[in-house]
């Protein structure tokens, strides 16, 4: 199977790299705006084909594209290549707007195609032993998901520049880049909350540098806070009357452990690379596609829970009042 990519930045090599590590799933091509871009990083990775035009790109004998574009940018390009017939796996958010990503989960079903969001933490095997050992917490009553990571382009932001992801006409800000990280797991453990409220710390370019929410459940509280102008410390936590669970990588769902209120400690998961975290993601997206009746509905529920996810943040960004043109 043959897959393309677009664009060349660190997180389309750490895909190229975990993809490599998997049997029948090549770089078919790359595109990039500037040609002699594309030629270089396609030849960094022994790739024959370069494109600056993407419906050349699409018009192709690739059988699927991985997409990492700016976030305003994946709704047109996710429908350019599932209307050319090729599977898509796109960086998060998928799209900007709910209705964005509903007409895409159709249009690939329609064609009969894969469209998958991709977030990592929904494709590793152990996301299974994490939700059973939130049984041994007893009764959650409260989590708190943090990820707070210093942006390297905020300095340039505050010496006058904008860089891309705290431009709004990128749709970028910390909601759509590091909140969602926050947001998924509270989804994917705990369903979708009564109650969403949620403030931000907005810049003048109409962006959020960072935000806190609070998703009120029946019977649990869950505390999302995420922001790129700090760096957070102490990790996240999902606190019950008989322990309390720790997770010192959130977005990778690893290096956990449960304390219990005895004292005794648990270790959970370990430390997971990189390379096996996103290599998980791609080997799913293989899987789906090549076999897409038992996989079917696990698909369905990754899609589901991606339009959960993107709904929230509409709602967190409206109440922050946090724009972006259509």
């Amino acid at each position: 199977m043959k897959y393309a990519i677009i664009g060349t930045s660190w997180i389309t090599q750490a895909f190229i790299d975990s993809a490599n590590t998997l049997t029948d799933f090549t770089l078919g091509g790359v595109y990039s705006r500037s040609l002699s871009h594309a030629v270089e990083f396609a030849s960094k990775n022994n790739c024959d084909y370069a494109y600056d035009d993407l419906t050349t790109l699409a018009k192709s004998g690739v059988d699927a594209v991985y997409i990492a574009s700016p976030n305003s940018l994946h709704y047109e390009q996710a429908k350019l290549f599932l209307t050319h017939g090729k599977h898509v796996i796109c960086e998060k958010p998928a799209a900007v707007w709910p209705e964005q990503l509903r007409e895409l989960h159709d249009l690939a079903q329609e064609n009969g195609l894969v469209f998958m969001e991709a977030i990592m933490m929904l494709h590793q095997p152990h996301l299974g032993t994490v939700k059973e050992a939130l049984k041994k917490l007893g009764k959650i009553g409260m989590a708190r998901f943090d990820f707070c990571q210093y942006s390297s382009r905020y300095k340039l932001y505050l010496e006058g520049g904008l860089p891309n992801i705290f431009n709004p006409e990128f749709a970028t800000g910390c909601m759509m880049d590091l909140g969602i990280y926050v947001v998924y797991p509270a989804l994917c453990l705990f369903g979708r909350p009564k109650e969403i409220i949620t403030r931000a710390t907005l810049l003048p370019s109409g962006v959020d540098a960072g935000f806190a929410s609070l998703f009120v459940y029946e019977d649990k509280q869950v505390v999302l806070t995420a922001s790129k102008a700090a760096e957070d410390r102490i990790g996240s936590e999902i606190l019950g009357d008989r322990g309390t669970m720790t997770i010192d990588a959130l977005f990778e769902l690893s290096k956990i452990g449960i304390e219990y209120t005895n004292g005794k400690k648990e270790p959970i998961i370990g430390e997971v690379s990189r390379l096996t975290l996103m290599a998980n993601e791609a080997r799913d997206f293989i899987r789906y596609i090549k076999h897409p009746q038992e996989s079917a509905q696990e698909l369905r529920d990754a899609q589901q829970l991606s339009l959960d996810v993107l709904e929230a943040l509409t709602e967190m960004r409206r109440q922050a009042g946090v724009s972006f043109p259509r």
